[in-house]
């Protein structure tokens, strides 16, 4: 009697019994799809905040936060990490770069990048912190004036400005940054005066000069003309009287 050859790239079976290999695939694919359940999504692990850079093409930027319909933390140290919070849920984050231009510190007023938060209901609060890029804190406002504002010194680098809604009712904020820029008052056009107060002005910006004692001047200085005190300032306790035994004479061309 002939004995049936064996194929051995074949495995046979005998009864209703299914073969082994399709359970193995089934596993497989169960063990998948376990396992894309319990990876966390590559963007959350990876989360960048939202950010921008100042330099000489972009010389200022805004950008807006979430709306927060309370509270949330009272201190920027127990904001959670940014790949823990990557919408900006618990705290608002924006990485903001500065390239200066060559010079850009050596004369000017503001002696930094002004940055500040403003919202829509002045009885809410968000706090404002700045960080540089090695988290050490350069710069914040945690008032209760809106809008929060600061400067970074002498800003050159990457930034993290950290913003807490520390008292808000569904509310929001913009967020502001710019490089501020020198400007020359240009050329003296006009200059009088007399009994001690003395007014000069350069195009639209005036000065004024009152002498009141013999080592004692105010200067003030309006960019826009027009000489106010800042409403509830205790700057100066008392008004002195300037003194008008003082005069002016033309020294020539300078």
């Amino acid at each position: 009697m002939r004995t049936p050859s064996r194929n051995p790239s074949r495995t046979s079976w005998r009864g209703s019994r299914p073969p082994r290999r399709p359970a193995v695939a089934v596993f497989s694919v169960l063990a998948l799809a376990l396992t894309a359940l319990t990876v966390p999504a590559a963007h959350a692990e990876g989360a960048t905040p939202p950010g921008g850079t100042l330099d000489s093409a972009t010389k200022s930027l805004t950008w807006q936060s979430p709306v927060y319909e309370k509270g949330t933390v009272d201190s920027p140290d127990k904001c959670p990490p940014p790949a823990q919070d990557p919408d900006g849920a618990v705290c608002a984050r924006f990485d903001l770069t500065v390239k200066p231009p060559a010079g850009q510190w050596d004369d000017n007023p503001e002696g930094g990048v002004p940055v500040s938060v403003q919202w829509a209901t002045p009885t809410d609060d968000f706090d404002l912190y700045v960080y540089d890029d090695a988290g050490k804190q350069v710069a914040s406002s945690a008032g209760t004036a809106d809008p929060e504002a600061t400067v970074i010194p002498k800003a050159s680098g990457t930034y993290h400005v950290v913003v807490v809604p520390y008292d808000v009712h569904h509310n929001s904020f913009t967020g502001t940054a710019y490089l501020p820029e020198p400007t020359d008052a240009g050329n003296l056009t006009s200059f009088g005066g007399k009994d001690g107060t003395y007014d000069i002005a350069a195009g639209a910006l005036k000065a004024r000069v009152d002498f009141l004692a013999d080592d004692t001047m105010r200067l003030r200085a309006a960019p826009d003309g027009t000489f106010t005190d800042p409403p509830g300032s205790h700057m100066i306790q008392t008004r002195p009287t300037p003194q008008k035994n003082t005069n002016s004479f033309e020294t020539g061309a300078y």
